[in-house]
């Protein structure tokens, strides 16, 4: 798959770690101590908060700058996110000393997010926001709440009302929500079972994903048509996906980085660009202190690729970075942000991954990249009689005949610029 840069990376990020190698820049963020939880869709945006004391912040990637939000300061409750615009983000403040979960926009600074009637203040909150919308319209949570349940998933439009999502009978979270709110996952705890199950909720029915094995979604793609989360490590799953085919969804097992303890491990997928063949994750591998993280990448060709690996395979030299955690990738799936542990400061810091293929060479349809030759020929081919969308070269679109055999051609031979 050919990619095209979002941003020029020079002019994007304050320190530059290595070199810019066959298209791929590594860069940190000049923020201090602090982790990346989620970033916008055009990757413009990057929020977090703070390793000292859980503030949020606000990075804007074009000019560098970012700022840290008033009031946020204190317990660690819910993971900021924002909306595609930047405009609008999501996480916990302080409200007479208790967390609560709200919306944050540089007009109106917090409005809180409308409680249940039976919200309750449990260990000093009384819940937590963890995503939002790409439109900003919902936000996905959970409320602490006075009956058996403990927890209940939330969705709200702030300032309207806030409507308690359907569970298993027990405590659950919704955790993200796509582009416009409809689709919303996370996990629903079983009583019976005494594990969660993934959940997804779509305009407020709930799916369970995992009906017989442990499960959590993390992440999805703008649509809501692939989810992305962890499975159960009884069953030898590792990061998961789970795709509506239009009638139910289907699970995959996405595994785990090859080395990983095959007994004490943690891996999850978190972030998943729009086309769904790009996911982002962390691999936990040991047990206790001896536990090793490492961000990663996965790809239907190549599988699950540790990132200090990918980029030490271009010739890009970390300076001692530890990639332990790759967070949100990009709509289009040419910036993956996270964070890591600097090997100069020992501080945390996020980081982001800039991937150029540079000019677009739509005749290259097979590896290696940017050489045409015969097998790419042999990939147009298949695709043509497959009436793969790759192969429409010519108008009108979903259309496939004799002109578009003649539109490749003509790209053929004029070469990769």
């Amino acid at each position: 798959m050919q990619h095209r840069a979002l941003l020029n990376a020079a002019s994007a990020l304050a320190i530059s770690v290595g070199a810019a190698n066959a298209g791929i820049t590594f860069t940190l963020l000049d923020v201090p101590d602090v982790f990346v939880t989620g970033m916008s869709g055009d990757a413009q945006w990057i929020v977090g908060s703070s390793f000292v004391d859980n503030s949020i912040y606000r990075y804007h990637v074009p000019t560098g700058t970012h700022s840290f939000l008033p009031d946020t300061a204190g317990l660690p409750y819910g993971l900021p996110d924002v909306s595609d615009d930047g405009q609008r983000v999501v996480g916990n403040y302080q409200v007479a000393g208790v967390s609560s979960p709200g919306v944050w926009t540089e007009v109106d600074a917090w409005t809180p997010i409308q409680a249940l009637a039976t919200t309750v203040v449990r260990d000093g909150g009384t819940g937590g926001a963890y995503g939002i919308s790409g439109d900003g319209s919902t936000v996905a949570g959970l409320f602490s709440v006075s009956d058996a349940t403990g927890d209940s998933p939330f969705s709200a439009s702030p300032p309207g009302v806030t409507n308690a999502l359907p569970t298993l009978g027990s405590a659950g979270r919704a955790s993200c929500a796509n582009a416009d709110g409809t689709v919303l996952a996370g996990f629903a705890n079983d009583p019976a079972a005494g594990f969660r199950h993934g959940a997804a909720w779509v305009n407020g029915v709930m799916s369970n994903l995992s009906p017989d094995r442990w499960g959590d979604v993390e992440g999805m793609n703008p649509c809501g048509t692939v989810l992305v989360g962890n499975g159960d490590k009884t069953f030898n799953e590792g990061a998961m996906r789970w795709d509506w085919n239009g009638a139910s969804w289907t699970s995959t097992n996405l595994g785990v980085l090859a080395g990983t303890d095959p007994f004490f491990y943690n891996t999850s997928a978190l972030g998943v660009n729009a086309a769904g063949d790009m996911i982002v994750g962390v691999n936990r591998s040991g047990i206790g202190p001896f536990a090793e993280a490492e961000g990663f990448l996965w790809t239907p060709d190549d599988g699950m690729v540790g990132l200090e690996a990918l980029l030490a395979d271009q010739g890009i030299d970390l300076m001692g970075f530890d990639i332990q955690v790759a967070t949100a990738i990009s709509d289009d799936g040419t910036v993956i942000s996270g964070w890591g542990i600097n090997g100069q400061t020992f501080a945390h810091q996020g980081w982001m991954i800039t991937i150029d293929a540079g000019p677009d060479c739509p005749a290259d349809l097979a590896e290696p990249l940017r050489v045409l030759n015969f097998f790419d020929v042999v990939a147009y081919i298949t695709a043509f009689n497959n009436q793969d969308p790759i192969a429409d070269f010519a108008a009108p679109a979903g259309v496939f005949n004799f002109f578009d055999l003649v539109a490749y051609l003509d790209a053929f031979n004029a070469g990769c610029p």
